[in-house]
């Protein structure tokens, strides 16, 4: 039987939605359960770059879908669009899966992925579901109120608070990250309906993975390479930057939880946790449920039957440019690889990279720490600028060569 990992590209800047089935070679672990999902032996401890060779696009199964995701004028996210299309990739891929490439052999989906691009933030209602357009946070964001909000805050804080924000959160105060761009939103009297209904802010991918496992109780925490995309995490810490959340707190109401937590202790009322990419939980690790969490149906399991097994992990997101280094790798062994920018197809490779990675962890280690977080800090420069990786027998390290702090891409080393 096949083993098959499907890779979504949330690629916003190049306006594509795609998603990607790559065949899996080699064992494979739950990393709930820790029990294998099949019986191809293969050694752990093999150099990084075979990665590439465990992971290997399935000709003709893939599909894009052109769109716009941003309103120009605003930057605002068209957030239920995009949602519909990546549903559809998916439709369309294992329709391909089903009809083409697999006639003569069975085939088992064992994960899903995804990449992002830039960062990104939806607020969503106690449903999980979005409130609307306009309470939306990108990277595309041009809106005067934003600009403005961003060049208060720098007068505010003044050059050396300004230095401490960029050497912990790896961003510069600007109105494309999330900090100017929540206080605008909230300071505005036009969004009181869309505050009220507000829950949480969430990421694309996290929304889907809320839909696709039943709407469970518990919140789904953000990957920490998606979180340090947004100028609000402290990537030395991996937690949300305190200075941030007191900016946050003046309009914002992002508090500590009162309650006891015991998956996640130090949540944020509207941020949710974050956590690694392949975080251990059961929700995400068990396939798609036939029910929600509130005893109605999941549309879902009809939709996409391939996705009900208990094989099935799905992954919270990662950010493109973490994606595309990894994806670049494929062909490297023992080298520095210097790129400069990326594409489709390395990024949806190094997402099913780093899925087989993940999944070719021995299950006697904690299955919490069997993750790239773990590994150290993989990043990338302001503005284009190039990130150089050397690729060396058990994991990758970060070989910096740009001029400027750098902006946090991947996952730090959380002690």
């Amino acid at each position: 039987m096949a083993s098959v990992i499907l890779a979504i590209d949330i690629d916003a800047g190049s306006s594509i939605i795609r998603c990607t089935g790559y065949e899996y070679h080699g064992i494979s672990y739950n990393i709930y359960s820790g029990e294998p999902y099949h019986a191809q032996e293969r050694s752990t401890k093999q150099p990084s770059s075979t990665l590439s060779s465990c992971v290997k696009a399935i000709d003709g199964i893939c599909h894009t879908i052109q769109m716009t995701s941003f309103t120009s004028s605003t930057g605002y996210l068209r957030i239920h669009e995009v949602l519909s299309a990546i549903d559809r990739c998916i439709d369309e891929v294992l329709l391909l899966l089903r009809q083409s490439i697999l006639q003569d052999s069975s085939f088992q989906i064992v994960a899903i992925g995804f990449s992002t691009s830039a960062m990104n933030l939806i607020g969503v209602d106690m449903s999980g579901e979005p409130v609307g357009e306009s309470a939306t946070v990108s990277y595309a964001c041009n809106r005067e109120e934003v600009v403005k909000e961003c060049q208060s805050l720098k007068i505010e804080l003044g050059p050396e608070k300004l230095h401490e924000l960029y050497q912990r959160t790896g961003v510069p105060m600007s109105a494309a990250y999330a900090t100017p761009q929540l206080l605008a939103f909230y300071a505005n009297e036009k969004n009181q309906s869309l505050i009220s209904n507000i829950y949480r802010w969430q990421t694309i991918s996290n929304i889907c993975l809320y839909r696709w496992s039943g709407k469970p109780h518990f919140h789904m925490p953000i990957s920490i390479s998606e979180a340090s995309l947004m100028g609000l995490l402290n990537s030395r810490t991996c937690a949300w930057d305190d200075d941030i959340i007191d900016i946050l707190e003046r309009c914002c109401d992002v508090v500590p939880r009162s309650e006891d937590d015991d998956v996640f202790g130090d949540d944020i009322d509207l941020l949710p946790p974050v956590a690694d990419f392949d975080v251990a939980l059961p929700y995400l690790k068990n396939g798609i449920p036939p029910y929600c969490d509130d005893g109605s149906e999941n549309s879902y399991w009809d939709r996409w039957p391939e996705l009900r097994p208990s094989v099935v992990s799905l992954f919270l997101g990662v950010g493109d440019g973490v994606a595309a280094n990894m994806g670049s790798l494929a062909d490297c062994s023992s080298m520095d690889v210097v790129i400069d920018g990326d594409s489709s197809e390395s990024t949806s490779r190094g997402v099913a990279m780093m899925i087989a990675r993940s999944m070719r962890q021995r299950p006697d280690l904690p299955h919490q720490c069997q993750s790239l977080a773990k590994e150290p800090l993989v990043v990338a420069h302001e503005a284009k600028a190039k990130t150089a990786w050397r690729v060396e027998a058990e994991h990758w390290r970060s070989v910096i060569s740009a001029q400027e702090s750098p902006i946090a891409m991947g996952a730090p080393e959380c002690g």
